[in-house]
């Protein structure tokens, strides 16, 4: 593979990431088992989870933050940052 070289657009390819492909193919059975077998031991679904997932796959662009080590959500990075802070808190 050629060095990159400064100025010279590189087009990502997330759909050949792992991450990618396993959302795309487990993220849908993961929606439908979540409430019978996680929602009792890490809580309810957040919906935004949903929305930066679909993104990502729609568009392969978004980006997924965890916002800590001590939460269970996504916050795409285009949200302002007050709204980060409190999903966060």
């Amino acid at each position: 593979m050629a060095p990159a070289m400064p100025g010279v657009y590189r087009p990502r390819h997330p759909e050949r990431t792992v991450l990618y492909r396993v959302l795309f193919h487990y993220f849908d059975s993961f929606l439908v088992d979540y409430e019978s077998r996680f929602e009792k031991e890490y809580g309810f679904f957040w919906q935004i989870i949903k929305q930066v997932v679909e993104r990502y796959l729609d568009c392969g662009e978004e980006r997924l933050l965890m916002l800590s080590c001590r939460t269970r959500g996504f916050v795409p990075p285009v949200m302002p940052s007050a709204l980060r802070s409190r999903a966060s808190g």
